[in-house]
């Protein structure tokens, strides 16, 4: 029930916006940096679809950069068109071989792909259920202890944030 903001290039991460997560999308062209602030409506103007369902568009067409097939001929053109049109994964295989206004030749990649998509699926699921113990109280500041952070950092060799923290070693 928190409210997030996950900043980052990633652009899995987009399956984790709700009403209590956006996700600041960063991305640098040319040099210049920019952030686009991702919330389920400014997703589903961009997508057509909720959020979570860019789990099923991945399932699809899949995503080389993360290792995950997806169906073989399906792109992501095809991918996005399946989705805005039949939601999910889940939907699709349903209605298979009855998918209205889909190509024969669509439908045949998705029939032969059926065990590529489910695997693809659960390959570009990010699992928020891991059994975690976090108290927000256990993140509060608590006083440094100097010396051990001084040689912590300096084995890191992050000599700029030894000299901004003003961190001495120990006697």
């Amino acid at each position: 029930g928190w409210d997030t903001v996950i900043v980052t290039g990633d652009k899995d991460s987009l399956q984790l916006v709700t009403g209590h997560t956006r996700v600041k999308l960063v991305s640098t062209r040319m040099g210049q940096t920019t952030t686009r602030e991702m919330t389920p409506e400014s997703f589903r103007d961009a997508y057509g679809f909720d959020p979570i369902h860019i789990i099923d568009l991945k399932a699809l067409m899949g995503d080389a950069s993360d290792n995950i097939p997806g169906v073989k001929g399906i792109g992501e053109k095809t991918a996005m068109d399946l989705i805005q049109h039949f939601t999910s994964v889940e939907r699709i295989y349903e209605l298979l071989p009855d998918l209205e206004g889909v190509k024969p030749a669509v439908l045949k990649k998705l029939e032969e792909g059926r065990e590529a998509a489910r695997m693809s699926y659960e390959l570009a699921t990010i699992h928020t259920d891991a059994p975690l113990e976090f108290r927000p109280e256990d993140a509060l500041r608590r006083e440094v202890n100097g010396p051990a952070l001084y040689e912590l950092f300096l084995r890191l060799e992050f000599s700029k944030l030894i000299d901004k923290m003003g961190l001495k070693p120990g006697p």
